[in-house]
């Protein structure tokens, strides 16, 4: 339809939070577990899903609105 050109496709985006979870995880390794993302809208919806599927775990949600957040804690499992 070509509503809006030059605009980022759904699975670009979906790739593009792929990546950003490979860089999360890596950084939480090297930061003693720590790290903050601060992100918007969808793309933090695309983030938490990818976390998801990696073994985190969602410990706090406060609200889907601007200036909310959310916790992600790794479940390291014996």
């Amino acid at each position: 339809m070509d509503i809006s050109k030059n605009v980022e496709s759904f699975k670009e985006a979906q790739q593009r939070s792929i990546q950003a979870v490979d860089k999360l995880v890596s950084l939480s390794e090297e930061a003693s577990g720590t790290v903050l993302l601060l992100g918007h809208g969808i793309m933090n919806r695309l983030i938490a899903k990818q976390l998801k599927r990696r073994g985190w775990e969602q410990n706090v949600k406060q609200g889907s609105d601007y200036w909310s957040y959310a916790i992600f804690e790794k479940q390291n499992y014996v």
